[in-house]
């Protein structure tokens, strides 16, 4: 068994949505060092914009979620509500990597 925290660096590339990649991020800060780093991909991806998932090429998607849900930029969302709201986090790269405090 690894001894926690384990990770100096993580980089989130995951679904992409609320209900996946908030407690991806949640799980990646408990693996993740004092003083390292999440990184994460598609600030401003929506399921709107996606070629292979907006409702028009995917209609299952426009009954998984709502349509606030779909235009909705959760990568954003999760770096607003998850990651810039705990102090133990600054923000290096605008919108994209973090790192989180040395200090408890």
């Amino acid at each position: 068994m690894h001894k926690m925290p384990i990770y100096d660096y993580i980089f989130i590339d995951g679904a992409h949505t609320w209900a996946v990649d908030a407690l991806t991020t949640f799980l990646a800060d408990q693996l993740l060092k004092p003083g390292g780093y999440l990184d994460f991909d598609d600030y401003e991806w929506t399921l709107e914009q996606s070629p292979s998932l907006k409702p028009s090429a995917f209609p299952l998607t426009g009954k998984l979620y709502t349509a606030e849900q779909i235009s909705t930029r959760q990568v954003k969302m999760i770096i607003d509500v998850v990651v810039r709201q705990n102090s133990r986090y600054r923000e290096v790269v605008p919108n994209k990597i973090f790192q989180k405090s040395v200090e408890g």
